[in-house]
């Protein structure tokens, strides 16, 4: 009995010392937008366009330990989404950007500007994939690393690079596969919520992977 407990100890402190959960730096919530992003149709079968313009200067970003402030994404890089897949009300898409990088930044006054700002976190972001069902939307579905940090207070707490999550509130149900094929536009796409998330460390991954195979090996020669 006292060597299974010992077992259960062992697996516990390396589930917690390899868990993603684990990492440095807490998740940033990030508010809704006040501007507007439209797709247009390009008069392609397969792929549309995005304008992002400006939609965030003063949106509000959250932080669990750090004071509440604000979130900014700039750039103008030519975005293009090309449908992969499509089933019901549900159209997922690639995204491509070209012309320049997507400028994300977390920090303290509006627009991330003016006297005594402090940029909390800055990075590059790809929108990486799309998929929309009805009224709802969500780039970086997949949830992979999409922001490579740049800089910040907190820079060195992220590491290289962090997962960033927009989501998006359309104004209708038009879904965005009916823009193939002609130049029309859907418009009034606006970003409800947000996440940025912390990478699981790859140490950790391995501390992990390391321990469960140990306590395996264990746990088969105390059986056996």
């Amino acid at each position: 009995m006292w060597k299974l407990l010992t077992v259960m100890a062992v697996l516990g402190l390396v589930v917690t010392a390899g868990s993603p959960s684990a990492s440095a730096q807490s998740q940033i919530t990030l508010g809704a937008s006040a501007g507007t992003l439209t797709f247009t149709g390009e008069d392609s079968p397969t792929s549309i366009g995005l304008s992002l313009g400006t939609p965030c200067g003063s949106c509000i970003a959250t932080q669990s330990g750090t004071p509440n402030g604000y979130y900014v994404i700039t750039g103008s890089p030519t975005i293009t989404l090309t449908e992969t897949s499509a089933a019901g009300p549900t159209t997922n898409w690639s995204v491509a950007q070209s012309g320049g990088p997507l400028t994300f930044e977390f920090c303290s006054t509006p627009d991330c500007s003016g006297a005594g700002n402090k940029v909390y976190l800055s990075g590059t972001l790809s929108l990486d994939t799309l998929t929309q069902t009805g009224k709802n939307g969500q780039f970086n579905y997949n949830s992979v690393a999409n922001l490579t940090v740049t800089g910040g207070t907190e820079a060195a707490l992220w590491g290289s690079e962090a997962i960033g999550v927009l989501n998006l509130s359309f104004s209708s149900s038009t879904n965005l596969g009916s823009l193939l094929n002609n130049d029309n536009s859907v418009s009034g796409v606006k970003i409800g919520s947000g996440t940025i998330d912390p990478t699981p460390e790859p140490s950790s991954m391995l501390l992990f992977g390391t321990g469960l195979l140990a306590c395996g090996v264990f746990l088969r020669r105390r059986l056996t």
